[in-house]
């Protein structure tokens, strides 16, 4: 037997025992499971890095709105982007890390495999924590381990 798509509208909210098989016939009306934007999120709750770069669990649920996107879900979120501020100014400092993704010249990325941290020579290939050297790779993964592993959530 077939049905229209109204038809299969009301059977939707009637019969919610047929959904299955009414998204079978009609994907369309299935929900999304992605949200459309960050306005429509409503309430969050989670962490946020105050202005003495202490973590901070967010003591009220908020509303989503354009005064808090800086609330992160979880802690180790909130850690790992702590860390990256931090690492950007120790990679910036050495001096080595103004990228060119596009240039057909190694780039040596510092990139977190299964749980531990590696570098591998890669061309055109994006990586937050990337170097021109490998020399200042290596160096800088010795002495911030710590903090790339926090970065990488490890």
């Amino acid at each position: 037997m077939k049905i229209t798509k109204l038809q299969a509208e009301i059977m939707l909210k009637k019969m919610p025992e047929l959904a299955e098989k009414i998204y079978e016939d009609f994907p369309e009306l299935k929900p999304s499971i992605v949200i459309d934007s960050w306005e429509d999120l409503g309430e969050i709750k989670g962490y946020f890095i105050n202005e003495d770069s202490k973590i901070l669990k967010q003591a009220l649920s908020l509303n989503s709105c354009k005064a808090h996107k800086n609330v992160f879900k979880t802690q180790k979120q909130a850690e790992s982007a702590l860390a990256y501020a931090q690492l950007t100014q120790l990679m910036a400092d050495c001096g080595d890390c103004d990228i060119d993704f596009d240039s057909e010249k190694p780039k040596y990325n510092i990139v977190r495999v299964l749980s531990s941290v590696n570098i591998y020579q890669a061309f055109g290939y994006f990586s937050f924590l990337a170097f021109n050297s490998e020399k200042i790779a290596k160096e800088f993964m010795q002495k911030h381990e710590g903090l790339i592993k926090t970065f990488y959530q490890i």
